[in-house]
């Protein structure tokens, strides 16, 4: 969500929170404002300014704006090449191990475990040829 400062006040009205309909309440958001711009509904545009959700018309909203920072928020970025994208991170994948009273769960990165515990709780056992089984020592 990007953050706006307002060179001028503008009045706007006040939307519920949830359904974003108009409350009917006006209120003037003030000079140096900074509001978090939420999205477009037909010719109005939405808002977060402290803890409400607003909406004024877009000309009044971008009149109050540097020029063009609601175009340039608007503008999807340009998209890369498949060959250009990076590579999404590989997932972690955790092994259940059996360890009661508590959930321990491993899994295998470079040079040995990452060994979480109660699902909270992280710890690292090096192991560079991963030859632990997950069991214990009698």
């Amino acid at each position: 969500m990007p953050t706006f400062t307002l060179n001028k006040s503008i009045e706007a009205t006040k939307l519920h929170a949830r359904t974003r309909t108009s409350l009917g309440e006006s209120e003037t958001i003030p000079f140096g404002a900074l509001i978090d711009h939420v999205g477009r509904d037909r010719d109005t545009e939405q808002f977060r300014y402290m803890t409400g959700l607003y909406g004024c018309r877009r000309d009044l909203l971008e009149s109050a704006l540097d020029p063009g920072a609601l175009v340039r928020q608007a503008e999807p970025a340009a998209e890369a090449p498949d060959a250009a994208k990076p590579a999404a991170p590989p997932d972690i994948l955790f092994t259940a191990l059996s360890a009661r009273p508590h959930t321990v769960a491993r899994a295998k990165v470079p040079g040995g475990w990452l060994v979480l515990i109660d699902g909270s709780a992280a710890t690292y056992y090096p192991d560079p040829e991963h030859a632990w089984d997950g069991t214990t020592l009698p």
